[in-house]
């Protein structure tokens, strides 16, 4: 079971997959091209990201960063990614204040996360 998605099915785990793959490829076109495909570069680094994360305890988010920057996920594409993953359930976030803390990824496989990128 995943996060508080439920149980991961195997036709999200292929989606995933597909995903985490047309992402592979798109990630060496022109920024212009990519515009078009936004859904997919996002969802295919976080796919990327999860992936790091799986099965490791919380990240402060310095010890997050350079995990983001090696995933291809800029800085404002996190802000925008966090708060997403946390409302799936995917994430755990903790803040101090308005100020984020730690970072857990509540993912404990390969198909958890692809699972987890077809709902994202």
């Amino acid at each position: 079971m995943s996060g508080s998605s439920g149980i991961i099915t195997p036709r999200r785990v292929e989606q995933g997959r597909w995903i985490y793959s047309a992402w592979k490829h798109l990630r060496f076109y022109a920024a212009e091209s990519l515009a078009s495909f936004e859904a997919t570069v996002l969802s295919g680094k976080a796919c990327d990201l999860l992936g790091r994360m799986r099965q490791l305890a919380p990240y402060s988010l310095q010890a997050l960063l350079p995990l983001a920057k090696d995933a291809l996920v800029a800085r404002q594409e996190l802000k925008l990614l966090l708060p997403t993953l946390e409302a799936l359930g995917v994430v755990q976030v903790e803040r101090q204040g308005s100020t984020v803390a730690t970072v857990r990824a509540l993912v404990l496989s390969q198909a958890d996360v692809m699972d987890q990128v077809a709902r994202l």
